[in-house]
């Protein structure tokens, strides 16, 4: 795979494969560029780079990347060094169509940053129990809209939406920030088909702590009898639905979770939330 950054300071790649050699390339100082060998759920971070024409990340197998910096975890000014298990966010394929997500326990607001390769500002169209609630003008990769309800986010362009969760009332996040879950929402054209590997990230301490659960958006008509989870049927939680009449259902993670298969004749989008010592750490599955 070829990623592009867009100016971010911190980088880590996910292998989920024995064996995957990986190169990280900096177009402006070509004495960064990495060459690393990665094994199954193996994570690299490369800190400290800012390289507004694009880093590019190639891997002989599919790897996860993570990128992020503390000008991005929140819609506000924030001072302070980056916070790694803040910020990164996985790189995602670009989309037109986005469904938001309940996160894990955070149900206060939401806020969604549309992000876009487009020079000129883009429409976007957010949709509720079948009704249009707004039609917003964004300018690339800046503005913020806040939401506490789930809703279906359209583009008549190429965009990619993170989407922030505070697990407080207040919208002041200066004072909340190390509290803030942020993760890049899976869009229409990341559908697991049939089957995705997930590595549970070894970031600090957090990996052998924390409480992990996954999020599954269900179409209309799917069943989460057809879904497995490391080849067993679990028992899933209903947490949301939308107007199209999907649902979205919860399963907490078993220890050596990390496959997740759909054998049923529909498509799901999902992501993995990491529950710690208050804070949320989420990331999308595709």
């Amino acid at each position: 795979m070829t990623f592009r950054n867009i100016g971010y300071s911190q980088i880590a790649v996910v292998a989920i494969e024995n064996e995957t050699h990986a190169q990280v390339l900096n177009n402006n100082d070509t004495t960064e560029n990495v060459n690393i060998t990665l094994q199954i759920h193996e994570t690299y971070v490369m800190e400290g780079m800012f390289d507004m024409t694009g880093t590019y990340i190639r891997a002989s197998a599919k790897v996860f990347v993570l990128t992020g910096n503390s000008k991005d975890k929140t819609p506000h000014s924030v001072g302070g060094s980056d916070s790694f298990h803040v910020c990164l966010v996985p790189y995602s394929h670009w989309g037109r169509q986005y469904y938001s997500f309940p996160p894990f326990n955070m149900t206060s607001w939401i806020a969604v940053k549309i992000m876009s390769w487009e020079s000129k500002n883009i429409t976007v169209v957010q949709w509720r129990n079948g009704t249009q609630v707004s039609s917003s003008t964004f300018e690339p990769n800046l503005t913020f809209e806040i939401s506490k309800d789930l809703g279906k986010i359209e583009s008549p362009k190429y965009i990619s939406a993170i989407q922030f969760a505070e697990p407080t009332s207040s919208k002041n996040v200066e004072d909340n920030a190390d509290a803030l879950s942020m993760f890049l929402i899976p869009s229409f054209a990341q559908f697991i088909r049939k089957y995705t590997v997930f590595p549970v990230f070894d970031i600090s301490d957090v990996k052998n702590k924390a409480t992990y659960y996954i999020n599954l958006v269900l179409p209309l008509g799917g069943r989460t009898t057809d879904l497995y989870i490391n080849n067993k049927t679990r028992i899933w939680q209903v947490v949301g639905s939308y107007s199209d009449g999907s649902t979205v259902v919860r399963f907490q993670l078993l220890p050596g979770d990390n496959l997740l298969e759909n054998r049923g004749h529909f498509n799901i989008t999902a992501v993995v939330s990491a529950s710690h010592e208050g804070l949320c750490y989420t990331f999308s599955l595709s």
